[in-house]
């Protein structure tokens, strides 16, 4: 059986806004649960509403290269380690992940690549535990430059 999981192309370039232990824990750790992923969320969340209050009392913008100013990349990073999880726990499955660019039709972009991944030509083994782009081209979980660059499951 394959499982594909659409995410986006924004959740490969959340590690790089993070530390070596935060991607270590998130995409090197095969013994990470959901409850890992959740407390990484509550502290985003933390970290995010401690960001506004230091904005309002600042009342000037913080700067872009401030850790996890990309929220929507960290919460697709975290469907990235999600997925991990439940490929560790379900190694009978192809549990993978598309992560695709918009485009002129995202829609169509994300079909295309799930079709590719489905397609009879592709053992489900050689999907598990995997992430893909546009065409079904295998990408890093964590790209060059974050911590320890690592395409491995």
């Amino acid at each position: 059986a394959r499982v594909v999981c659409i995410s986006s192309i924004a959740g490969t370039s959340a590690p790089r806004h993070m530390s070596d232990s935060r991607c270590a824990q998130l995409f090197r750790n095969a013994s990470l649960t959901v409850e890992d992923i959740q407390i990484v969320a509550q502290n985003f969340a933390a970290e995010v509403a401690e960001t506004r209050q230091r904005r309002l009392k600042e009342a000037h913008a913080v700067s872009s290269t401030e850790p996890f100013s990309d929220a929507d990349g960290l919460l697709f990073a975290l469907l990235h380690a999600l997925v991990l999880v439940w490929h560790h726990r379900n190694r009978e499955l192809g549990v993978c992940a598309v992560a695709t660019q918009g485009g002129v039709q995202p829609d169509m972009e994300e079909a295309d690549a799930v079709v590719q991944l489905l397609s009879e030509a592709r053992s489900w083994r050689s999907l598990a535990g995997r992430l893909f782009s546009n065409g079904a081209v295998l990408l890093p979980w964590v790209p060059d430059g974050a911590g320890k660059s690592s395409g491995t499951r």
